[in-house]
C-alpha cells in the first residue's frame, strides 16, 4: 500500500482470519521498516475485537505494554494472535503476538475498564499555544503534527491529529493515539544527547530502535483534534534510554502518559 493512498482507517481495519486471529498491512514508511506506532494500534484493535462486555458500560482500554522484539518489514502481512486471560466483570485482560512471515515480532499486553464513578484528579495541566506560531514537520501524509520550540523543562513537545475525520467508535481513538504516541519518544532522547548541540556535526547520528513501550489512558478522546503530546528523556545509559510522555486535549485534560525504553546507538 502506497505511502500517499492509505488511510488510520485502512491501518486499523484487521481483517479476520479465525477466531482470535487477525491480520494487518500498513504503507510504506520513509525509513524502510514498519512503524512501532502501527504495531501498537493494530495489537490493540485486535485485543478490543475479542472483549465483549455486556451491559450498558463497554469495556474500555486503560492500559497496553509491548515488546518489540524484531524489525518488522514492509510489504509482508502481520498476523495477530489474541489470548484471553482474563474476562472478569471490571477488567478483562489480553496478551497480543503480532507475527510476520512465522516470526514474532512484537508482544503485547492489554487490559480493559468498565469505566466507574470516582474522583478526578491530575497534578498539572498545559496550554495549547497558538498553531499559527508553530512550525509544520510531516512524515507520513495522515498526519498533522505541529513542533513547539525548545521550553526551560527540555521537553520535546508538539501538536498532532489525524487529516482525516473517524468514526466516533472509541477504540479507533485510543488505537489512533497509540500509533502516534511511538513519534516523539526517540527524538526527545537524541535532544537529550550532547551531539545535537556541536555545530556542523550531523544532526541525527544515531541508530536507533524502540525496545518497549507502555501507555496508560486517562481519558477519552478523539485523535482528529489536536492534542498536545509532551515528551521528556530522563536517563541514558548502556546505549538504553527512557523518555516520558504525556499527552494533553484541547481543554488541558491529561488524557494519556507514555513510556518507551529506547536503544541508541551511535553510527559508525
Amino acid at each position: 500500500m502506497s505511502a500517499k493512498h492509505f488511510s488510520l482507517k485502512d491501518i486499523l481495519g484487521l481483517r479476520a482470519i479465525e477466531r482470535d486471529e487477525f491480520e494487518g498491512c500498513g504503507p510504506s514508511y520513509p525509513w524502510g521498516g514498519l512503524y512501532g506506532g502501527q504495531i501498537l494500534a493494530q495489537s490493540l484493535i485486535a485485543a478490543a475485537k475479542t472483549v465483549e462486555g455486556a451491559g450498558e458500560a463497554p469495556f474500555l482500554p486503560h492500559s497496553l505494554h509491548a515488546y518489540f522484539i524484531r524489525s518488522g518489514r514492509m510489504g509482508a502481512a502481520v498476523r495477530y494472535h489474541v489470548t484471553r486471560l482474563r474476562d472478569g466483570r471490571s477488567f478483562a485482560t489480553r496478551r497480543i503476538q503480532a507475527i510476520q512471515s512465522d516470526e514474532l515480532i512484537a508482544e503485547a499486553m492489554c487490559s480493559f475498564h468498565r469505566p466507574e464513578p470516582s474522583l478526578d484528579l491530575q497534578r498539572e495541566s498545559r496550554p495549547m499555544p497558538p498553531q499559527s506560531r508553530l512550525e509544520r514537520h510531516r512524515w507520513s501524509p495522515i498526519v498533522d503534527r505541529l513542533y513547539l520550540p525548545e521550553t526551560s523543562d527540555d521537553a520535546h513537545a508538539a501538536l498532532m491529529r489525524f487529516d482525516e475525520k473517524l468514526d466516533d467508535a472509541p477504540e479507533l481513538h485510543f488505537a489512533g493515539l497509540a500509533f502516534l504516541s511511538d513519534d516523539l519518544p526517540t527524538e526527545a532522547l537524541g535532544l537529550f544527547r550532547p551531539e545535537h548541540l556541536i555545530p556542523g556535526r550531523d544532526p541525527w547520528p544515531f541508530f536507533s530502535a524502540s525496545l518497549d513501550h507502555a501507555i496508560h489512558f486517562h481519558a477519552p478522546l478523539r485523535v482528529d483534534e489536536y492534542h498536545l503530546h509532551v515528551f521528556r528523556a530522563t536517563r541514558f545509559n548502556g546505549a538504553r534510554g527512557l523518555s516520558r510522555g504525556e499527552v494533553f486535549s484541547a481543554e488541558g485534560i491529561h488524557v494519556a502518559s507514555v513510556v518507551q525504553e529506547i536503544l541508541l546507538r551511535e553510527k559508525r
